[in-house]
């Protein structure tokens, strides 16, 4: 049996189980997952499909005035920043936490960030240390240990940053590769572009 046949079977099998599983969830009364009370069934989806899609979502929902937009990413985003807020909160009021568990970790972090007393009368004094050894750099060579020792430390405003990405050549080089000989878009777009890409 050839590869591309054993893979062809393979996603067949999956796509059955799958199906299967779907039918099983349907018949106990187990919505699909899609979200069909956002549908604005007035429109017609060839006309305005995102109207059809969201149509209801948007009439009901209000952006609420402190924000520029307002979508499921932002809902999603707020759920978890309040449910992050609680989790932290529960580890902060644990007084009887294991030393050195996650919950006591994560309290006394917490802790230390809300008692802007102790921050205010403690001033720059934790700095100190650090400042001294900025203060203390006599060389340019010195630098990339004081970059690295700030890296380690959790600074980020570092003259550079340590990545990983792809390259954009590459990305470019793809992209471009994918459209169709006659596109104007690849020609316009290299042009444009090949200063920046090295």
């Amino acid at each position: 049996m050839d590869i591309s046949m054993k893979w062809k079977t393979r996603f067949l099998h999956l796509l059955c189980i799958t199906l299967a599983i779907a039918g099983t969830a349907l018949a106990q009364g187990k919505s699909s997952g899609i979200d069909v009370s956002s549908l604005d069934r007035s429109v017609r989806p060839q006309d305005d499909f995102f109207r059809f899609v969201n149509g209801t979502w948007v009439d009901k929902t209000a952006i609420p005035d402190d924000l520029s937009n307002y979508g499921s990413f932002a809902i999603l985003r707020e759920k978890s920043q309040a449910a992050l807020k609680e989790i932290i909160e529960q580890a902060a009021a644990q007084k009887t936490a294991p030393p050195g568990s996650s919950a006591q970790k994560v309290g006394d972090l917490y802790g230390g960030f809300m008692d802007t007393a102790r921050i205010e009368a403690l001033g720059i004094k934790p700095l100190e240390g650090e400042l001294a050894k900025i203060g203390s750099l006599g060389a340019t060579a010195e630098l990339a240990t004081t970059f690295a020792r700030f890296a380690q430390i959790g600074v980020r405003t570092l003259p550079f940053a340590i990545t990983i990405a792809q390259a954009l050549r590459n990305a470019f080089s793809r992209w471009k590769r994918n459209l169709p000989r006659s596109s104007g878009i690849a020609r316009t777009i290299g042009t444009a572009l090949r200063p920046t890409i090295k």
